[in-house]
């Protein structure tokens, strides 16, 4: 290491100037420091320290709780409340960087809503039902979310909507629970839109991607007939929006996230046409009649026009039908072929070998492109497909052991023979 006064005989030399000087010695201060302990870690300590926190004082108080006056209880029940209000107002209004209390802040006071509620509610013996609990508890907490902008804050309130939503189930006002839980995620949409638009890829931003992925599938499932005549088409267009919109983010708003909804719309929908590959699918399916005042009356049947229109609309954002269709992914269109194969169907049996072809040819299209393109993952992938295709009609044709175990014993080598050929494609394009 150079010394102060190895710098200084340099500079006085003339070999070294006094500006590049300070910068020597600042490079060798700065590589002496300590690791500094990564953002993620201190947020997740300050989130559980908050909780703890939290949790404590309730314990605390529930300790003499039967013992204090009804007023010394109010008090008590909101003092939560006013803790995590001076906190969030502190970090919120202080013109120092507080980013990584934020989330610590914004949780406590997200959870100190909801314990005020549920305290006062015992204090005053007031009835109620955990649909109601939950949705008086994350209105009031829909302002925090805006205000803070924590990614913490804002799962829960994801979650508390999703609550709402499905304490449906027990309760007889089954759709203006939907209704409101709608209302609810629509509420959170723009603050959803800003959010992302941030372009952040911290660890905190992608669980909430995780959490609205999980969230927007359940809520749009919560009253799907799985009896339905339209329950494959339902899916499939589901998958192709998810698909299409990950496109969408990763050429405008969102790259950190944009695999996330590519990824459940391409495996969703390799999975649900796999097993329209099957009898047993299509053994019960269109077996009924039914009638069109009863189709287009039903919830499936406009969810599923919805969700088609926005696959089409994101085709045409993604201008994928100006590329010619044997180089666009089959995953990419598929919904709009199967609703072509169960039309079909309905009237000839045939849409499992019609299925069977949907997939095979998927399989060999991304075999075939990710050869010519020479992305080893897109071929790895429609080997896999093409894997499980033939062990699919080996289920359904009945076949000896012997025959079987060739079948696999070909597929293998072709693996193989693959690879060898990638490495050696590889190797070419290094040397060139």
């Amino acid at each position: 290491m150079i010394t102060p006064k190895d710098l200084k005989e340099l500079t006085e030399a003339g070999l070294l100037s006094e500006e590049h000087a300070e910068q020597i010695v600042l490079y060798y201060k700065n590589k002496t420091k300590r690791p500094v302990v990564s953002q993620s870690t201190t947020l997740a300590y300050s989130i559980i320290g908050a909780l703890l926190v939290g949790i404590g004082v309730i314990d605390l108080f529930a300790h003499n709780w039967d013992q204090f006056s009804k007023l010394l209880k109010v008090v008590l029940s909101l003092l939560p409340l006013l803790i995590g209000q001076v906190f969030c107002g502190i970090i919120l209004f202080s013109k120092k960087d507080f980013s990584r209390w934020k989330e610590a802040a914004s949780s406590f006071l997200f959870l100190a809503i909801g314990a005020s509620i549920a305290l006062v509610s015992q204090v005053y013996h007031m009835e109620g039902n955990l649909g109601s609990f939950f949705l008086w508890w994350i209105i009031p907490a829909l302002p925090l979310l805006y205000l803070m902008r924590s990614y913490v804050s804002i799962m829960l309130y994801m979650v508390g909507a999703l609550v709402v939503l499905f304490a449906s189930f027990s309760e007889p006002q089954i759709f203006q629970y939907y209704l409101t839980g709608i209302a609810l995620f629509g509420a959170v949409i723009p603050l959803l839109n800003i959010t992302f638009r941030k372009r952040e890829k911290s660890t905190l931003m992608k669980m909430t991607s995780w959490t609205l992925v999980i969230s927007l599938l359940l809520v749009i499932c919560r009253f799907i007939d799985f009896d339905s005549f339209l329950l494959p088409q339902f899916y499939l267009s589901l998958f192709a929006f998810f698909y299409h919109f990950g496109h969408r983010l990763e050429n405008n708003i969102v790259v950190g996230t944009n695999s996330l909804y590519r990824g459940i719309g391409f495996i969703g929908t390799l999975l649900f046409l796999y097993g329209l590959t099957f009898d047993w699918f299509w053994a019960d399916w269109g077996k009924t009649d039914v009638l069109f005042n009863e189709l287009v009356g039903s919830y499936e049947f406009w969810v599923t026009i919805i969700f088609m229109g926005l696959s089409v609309w994101g085709m045409i954002r993604n201008k994928i039908f100006k590329t010619s269709f044997l180089q666009v992914s089959a995953i990419s269109y598929s919904f709009i072929l199967s609703l072509v194969i169960l039309i079909i169907a309905k009237f000839i049996p045939i849409g499992k070998f019609l299925t069977w072809g949907l997939v095979l040819w998927i399989a060999v299209q991304m075999i075939i492109k990710g050869g010519k393109s020479m992305k080893e993952k897109e071929s790895y992938w429609g080997f896999i497909i093409l894997f499980f295709w033939v062990q699919g009609r080996l289920v359904d044709i009945k076949l000896s052991f012997v025959v079987k175990g060739v079948i696999f014993m070909i597929l293998g080598v072709g693996f193989l023979l693959g690879n060898v050929w990638y490495n050696r494609k590889n190797h070419e394009n290094n040397e060139a």
